[in-house]
């Protein structure tokens, strides 16, 4: 028997992926997400894999290192341990994700990111 989300479960998954959104540094189980939902667990985690194309965890970790390259970016520069408590992580373990996800840490990431923002003003400039 195939799993097809009706109206009703896709609305619930909707709603279990904007609750993974919008606390990244939260801890967010899939216990958690049942509950709040309404959906079972295996309607949870086949649900959302059909519609998103990844597991409950991998959206939350993709969400998580989307929104850490985005404070890597900000100008005030915000200290690594500060970006971590945003999204839920210890320094080191933010550290290692990162590098795990990307293949490079959060420091190289923002040095790189800074160096392709002064040659595209460079190249802006001629």
């Amino acid at each position: 028997m195939t799993y097809v989300p009706s109206v009703a479960d896709r609305e619930k998954l909707a709603l279990a992926k904007a609750l993974l959104e919008q606390n990244l540094e939260h801890t967010i189980t899939q216990r958690l997400l049942v509950r709040k939902t309404g959906l079972n667990r295996f309607k949870l985690t086949t649900g959302f894999f059909l519609l998103y194309g990844t597991t409950v965890s991998g959206y939350r970790l993709h969400q998580r290192m989307e929104r850490t390259k985005i404070l890597l970016q900000q100008p005030h520069k915000p200290l690594l341990e500060d970006i971590a408590t945003q999204i839920g992580y210890r320094g080191s373990s933010l550290v290692a994700r990162f590098r795990i996800y990307y293949g490079i840490t959060p420091h190289q990431y923002r040095l790189q990111w800074r160096m392709e923002l002064l040659e595209k003003k460079g190249t802006e400039g001629k």
